[in-house]
């Protein structure tokens, strides 16, 4: 996570919630370990996605882009705006993602 990063822990759960950022203003927030599609309420332009599990990549799919984000590394990218984001994790792996507009 990077110092321009504003992040929020809820006290109930573990999950994250993040805040703002320098790269946009972030609209969805997960802390999970499986396979699924989101679709976004908004358009947005770039996300922080980081695979926190300890031995399989998880591929993350955006514009029809996939990238193979292997254990403990990230990706922090703008794109084209998107509505849909694939990641698919078949090792159950836990992953942070934050989406921004």
């Amino acid at each position: 996570m990077g110092k321009a990063d504003e992040v929020l822990r809820n006290s109930s759960n573990s999950e994250y919630s993040a805040i703002s950022t320098n790269n946009g203003v972030v609209v969805a927030s997960y802390n999970k370990s499986v396979t699924e599609t989101i679709t976004l309420d908004v358009p947005c332009k770039s996300l922080f996605f980081a695979n926190d599990g300890v031995s399989d990549t998880i591929v993350v799919t955006v514009n029809g882009l996939d990238f193979h984000i292997k254990n403990e590394e990230s990706l922090n990218e703008a794109f084209e705006p998107f509505t849909e984001i694939t990641i698919t994790n078949s090792g159950s792996e836990e992953y942070r993602l934050w989406v921004r507009k």
